[in-house]
């Protein structure tokens, strides 16, 4: 693969470095998301199933979330969230 980069083009460079920060950003958005449903999680001092039961989520999704790996719909996150006290919204960029 690192040979097949040596034959892009200065664009194709440009648009893969943006790209792959993009992704890099979201993942690390996610990873930033489920710490917090995690703190507060043990802030309650809940398990993972609790909070899956409270919230009717899956406990694998609930585990899936706070390694940020999961890419759950607003609703999913809205109910596993609520569950621990925490509603979403938006912060500037």
């Amino acid at each position: 693969m690192a040979a097949d980069r040596q034959t892009w083009s200065a664009d194709t460079h440009v648009v893969h470095e943006a790209v792959t920060s993009a992704v890099k950003a979201g993942v690390q958005e996610r990873i930033a998301l489920g710490a917090q449903l995690a703190d507060a999680r043990h802030t309650k001092r809940m398990t993972q199933l609790q909070v899956a039961k409270a919230s009717g989520v899956n406990q694998a999704e609930v585990s899936r979330i706070e390694r940020g790996t999961s890419n759950s719909t607003i609703d999913t996150l809205e109910r596993v969230g609520g569950s621990v006290g925490l509603r979403l919204g938006f912060e500037p960029a």
